[in-house]
């Protein structure tokens, strides 16, 4: 059985966005280094004390990549 990392893409940290609404979500936005694919990971601030590592680069399932289309993001 192949392994599922070798098929990741190595995506890197372009925005996050913290939405002040009743869900208190951060929002972390990866793109690819062209800029053609992101992926997006959200995070619910349920406490100070929850630690949950934040990187400069993760490794994502290419299924769960997104297009961009405007060449003005990319």
């Amino acid at each position: 059985m192949p392994n599922q990392l070798d098929d990741d893409v190595r995506v890197w940290l372009v925005e996050r966005t913290y939405t002040d609404d009743e869900q208190n979500l951060i929002i972390l936005t990866y793109a690819t280094t062209g800029g053609e694919q992101y992926y997006r990971k959200e995070r619910a601030l349920t406490s100070f004390t929850d630690v949950r590592d934040t990187t400069a680069a993760v490794d994502a399932d290419p299924d769960n990549l997104g297009s961009v289309d405007d060449p003005d993001l990319q």
